[in-house]
């Protein structure tokens, strides 16, 4: 609630021509929009939303108008995070699920049409392309492989597999929850398939670690007892085995994968979305080293994020974890969404292709406008 604060507080002493007028789509349920006029934000031109559209209960869209100062003009970050803070309050006080989508207002000059531009989908371009052209042949390789799976494997792999979808289908909207889910995922596989590392020198803090021993004096066997209780401690263990598993379980095949983003042209006078195009084509390489110590750091860094927002509510959006596919990782920074759910995916096909003693998939020839008899 920060930005939500600090806007309100520079309302109180900004002069009204240092405004700036911003439009957002805000929906909420119901037939009826909330009804904001003459206020610090209005609500305009107020619609339901089509049956079926987006839930299983009617709901009504409307735009939600309000200033900011000229200093903020093109600054989407800001931007980005006012909304959630006002949506995020709206849904505190009014008890009721308000959403304002990342997504920025586009016009055409001399036209009073306005069109909205979601910027969510760019966290990870490639699921959103068309679906390939040997779809039913994947499907059915998978299904092969879940239908010979032991019992004492299926709920795991089945659970990251849960996990992985619903980040897929959340990014979009709160990319903090997804991104959880993701980290989720990789730790559930983590903890049945994976194991900490063994040695002193595989912890990351131990030479800090051994730089405090050395400054207390501790003995020889001191300093062994308390290497041996700092590596059975759970917390340390459970991201350390994070780490580990997902660097090292991933297959060579994964760096020489292909990697295609894909972008649908919008037409702003109409509001129509045009045919797919590449954005980018080439490899995972292209943009993942295939240093598997350089990503097992990144997978730390991405693992305190986790924690950083379930245990303090750490605010990043989407324009924070978007991939750039012709630049190298950063591993100084935690893992972007798409990388990191392209891993969970590749780790989950890994474990069923492991652990499956083969299995078929049933032969049910179901036809089109089959009616019973």
């Amino acid at each position: 609630m920060e930005n939500l604060a600090a806007w309100l507080k520079r309302l109180a002493v900004v002069k009204p021509t240092d405004f700036e007028r911003n439009m957002l789509r805000m929906f909420m349920p119901g037939h009826f929009a909330l009804d904001l006029n003459d206020w610090l934000m209005t609500t305009e031109q107020p619609a339901p939303v089509p049956t079926g559209f987006r839930g299983g209960y009617p709901e009504s869209v409307a735009m939600l108008a309000y200033v900011e100062h000229k200093s903020f003009a093109g600054n989407a970050l800001h931007h980005q995070r006012l909304a959630a803070d006002i949506s995020a309050a709206m849904s505190v006080a009014l008890e009721r699920r308000i959403e304002i989508p990342y997504e920025m207002a586009g016009h055409v000059a001399g036209q009073h049409t306005v069109t909205f531009m979601p910027f969510g989908s760019m966290s990870d371009r490639s699921i959103t392309g068309p679906l390939p052209p040997d779809s039913k042949m994947q499907v059915a390789e998978v299904l092969r492989l879940i239908n010979g799976l032991p019992s004492n494997h299926i709920a795991c792999i089945g659970a990251a597999a849960s996990m992985l979808h619903g980040a897929m289908l959340l990014f979009e909207r709160d990319i903090r929850s997804a991104y959880t889910l993701l980290i989720a995922g990789v730790e559930t596989l983590s903890r049945q398939y994976g194991a900490p590392p063994e040695e002193w020198e595989a912890w990351e803090l131990h030479s800090q670690w051994d730089l405090f021993f050395s400054a207390q004096g501790l003995s020889e066997s001191q300093v062994d007892a308390l290497r041996m209780r700092l590596m059975t401690n759970r917390q340390l263990r459970l991201k350390a085995t994070f780490k580990s598993y997902a660097s090292s379980r991933l297959p060579s095949a994964f760096w020489n994968r292909p990697w295609i983003e894909w972008t649908y042209p919008l037409h702003v006078p109409h509001g129509s979305w045009g045919p797919a195009e590449k954005l980018h084509e080439g490899r995972v390489r292209d943009f993942l080293p295939a240093d598997r110590s350089l990503i097992g750091k990144a997978l730390g860094y991405s693992y305190d994020l986790r924690s950083s927002y379930v245990h303090q509510g750490t605010w990043f959006g989407p324009l924070e974890l978007t991939l750039n596919p012709n630049a190298p990782l950063d591993a100084s920074k935690p893992l972007p969404f798409a990388a990191l759910r392209a891993m969970l995916r590749e780790l989950i096909l890994v474990e069923l292709a492991e652990h499956s003693q083969g299995g078929m998939v049933p032969l049910v020839p179901l036809r089109r406008n089959w009616v019973p008899n």
